[in-house]
Formats: C-alpha cells, sequence, structure tokens
C-alpha cells in the first residue's frame, strides 16, 4: 500500500494548486460520494473505472471508498500544509466497514 503522501501525489493526477483532481470543486460528475447525480449513479460504491480517470490515468482516486495508507494518521501530521486532495480519518482494523479499500501500486 502507498504511503499518505505517495497516495495523495498519485490522487492529484498532476494537477497542482487545486483541491481535486479536476478542480477546486467536487461534484457528482466527478465523483461517487453521498449519494447521486449527474454522472454517479450509485449509492454505495461504483464499479471501478465508472467515472473519468485523473490525469495519470488513475480511476476512483476521490470518493468511492477510504482507502488504507501504509502510515499512520496524526492529528498535527498537516497541519501547516495547504489544503489536500484527501479527507483523512482512523478506523481500527478490527472493524472492517464496506466503504473500506486499499490499493495495491508498485513503482511509486
Amino acid at each position: 500500500m502507498p504511503t499518505e503522501a505517495k497516495w495523495e501525489y498519485a490522487a492529484r493526477g498532476g494537477l497542482k494548486g487545486k483541491r481535486y483532481p479536476w478542480g477546486d470543486e467536487i461534484s457528482h460528475d466527478n465523483a461517487n460520494y453521498s449519494g447521486t447525480g449527474g454522472r454517479d449513479k450509485w449509492s454505495k460504491c461504483a464499479p471501478v473505472s465508472s467515472l473519468e480517470a485523473n490525469g495519470y490515468g488513475l480511476y476512483d482516486m476521490v470518493g468511492n471508498v477510504w482507502e488504507w495508507c501504509s502510515d499512520w494518521d496524526a492529528s498535527d501530521y498537516y497541519s501547516n500544509s495547504p489544503p489536500r486532495v484527501a479527507s483523512r480519518g482512523f478506523n481500527d482494523l478490527s472493524y472492517p466497514r464496506s466503504i473500506d479499500g486499499f490499493r495495491c501500486v508498485s513503482g511509486l
């Protein structure tokens, strides 16, 4: 699994200075989250590659599921950084959820 920093880099898809890989606003045309609308027709997880890939050709980097990373979340870790493409949280491995996922990576 990637570290948070590597996941963040991949999630941005090469776009710098924006909140999301396509710009500063989120919509159901770009991501699967909080219900349905626009191109997002799935109330739960969308099938892989249902929406457009980011600039690196990676699908589902925003929305769909919370992705595990190989390092730990700390409340002050990114306290002095600009807004990030990720929303962070903590989930105990003992309590799996259907909205959690992971992404295997190679060569990042």
